[in-house]
């Protein structure tokens, strides 16, 4: 199995919205209520502001994420994997990956997850990520690896292209 990372173009956005809808609808509706005008514009916001990159599986589109790269930390603002992708040890390679890239940059990789959502939390706790910080509708999380990454000497900016790559799925 092939996984690689590109950066979205704007031909991929139907495929990412329909994917973010399918996936996050039901948590979002049970904590905010879903107000399909407000989500449409904050994901295009999303789509716009933050660094999208499409996951494809042997060639075939098989999720997204979105980051958004600070002075000092890169905050994964989303990852969503398709149905057919999941449960795969795709999720926890793409998240190896991010995390050892922005440590080599000496930047902090962190997430949120809702609190509701307690198969993705339990997925990242298996993944060595641990809650750092709370709120009523989410966690925050960190990896240990990457906690201090923002103070080691080796720090650079990181750019998108920087999140390109292919990750071996065949392990």
């Amino acid at each position: 199995m092939k996984i690689a990372v590109r950066i979205a173009m704007e031909e991929d956005r139907a495929a990412i919205w329909s994917l973010y809808e399918s996936a996050m609808k039901r948590h979002i509706e049970s904590i905010w209520g879903w107000d399909q005008a407000w989500q449409i514009a904050y994901f295009e916001q999303a789509f716009s502001a933050s660094s999208t990159f499409v996951v494809e599986i042997d060639a075939q589109f098989g999720g997204y994420l979105q980051l958004d790269l600070g002075e000092r930390e890169v905050y994964l603002s989303m990852i969503i994997l398709t149905p057919v992708a999941r449960s795969r040890r795709i999720g926890a390679k793409l998240l190896a990956q991010l995390n050892t890239v922005s440590q080599q940059a000496g930047h902090t990789l962190r997430l949120r997850v809702f609190r509701i959502n307690v198969a993705a939390r339990r997925f990242y706790e298996r993944e060595g990520w641990r809650v750092n910080g709370e709120d009523d509708v989410a966690f925050s999380m960190t990896h240990p690896l990457g906690e201090d990454a923002g103070y080691t000497t080796n720090w650079r900016d990181l750019r998108p292209f920087d999140f390109v790559t292919a990750v071996n799925g065949d392990d």
